[in-house]
């Protein structure tokens, strides 16, 4: 399992990845992740 948080405040935002294998964290090294993010509605 992997939970992700978002923090936002400016242009870009910043993603915290915490990855889990049967409810104990991995080191973050073992993990490989890509993020896209979409938008609804218009650009601001």
């Amino acid at each position: 399992a992997i939970e992700v948080t978002i923090y936002e405040e400016g242009p870009e935002p910043l993603f915290r990845l915490y990855p889990y294998l049967k409810d104990k964290p991995l080191d973050p090294k073992q993990v490989q992740a890509n993020i896209a993010l979409s938008r609804l509605g218009p650009k601001v």
